[in-house]
């Protein structure tokens, strides 16, 4: 917070971005692609564009595919989400929920048939 009482933060950070498939199941967007937009723009520049005109608050991809090189060369999640950390919830049609923890997220991901990329997080039970 500034000395104002203004909230400063730096970027939206995204978990996962999903589109829906005609057979109801979800498919991973992936933030370089060029999001099927006559001029070539990626999905990131176009949620920035529609979201935040003017300015980039979400910066980079999201945190279900970010991956790392350990220094033995191996790939290793970028990111485990926290057990009781929250997570809003955006659907095509405009509903908006919130996971209360990982283990509500997973379920979510369990419910939508999406890939849960983090077997390594243990959840709280809720």
């Amino acid at each position: 917070m500034s000395l104002d009482g203004k909230l400063i933060h730096a970027d939206y950070d995204l978990q996962g971005v999903y589109r829906r498939r005609d057979d109801g199941a979800f498919a991973k967007v992936e933030m370089g692609d060029a999001a099927d937009h006559p001029k070539g723009a990626t999905f990131l520049d176009l949620i920035n564009a529609e979201l935040f005109p003017g300015h980039s608050m979400v910066m980079h991809g999201d945190n279900d595919t970010y991956v790392k090189v350990t220094r033995e060369g191996e790939l290793e999640r970028g990111r485990l989400p926290e057990p009781d950390e929250r997570f809003l919830i955006c659907e095509p049609d405009g509903k908006i929920s919130v996971a209360e923890g990982v283990k509500s997220l997973n379920d979510y991901y369990d419910g939508h048939r999406i890939y849960w990329p983090y077997a390594k997080v243990k959840p709280n039970p809720q």
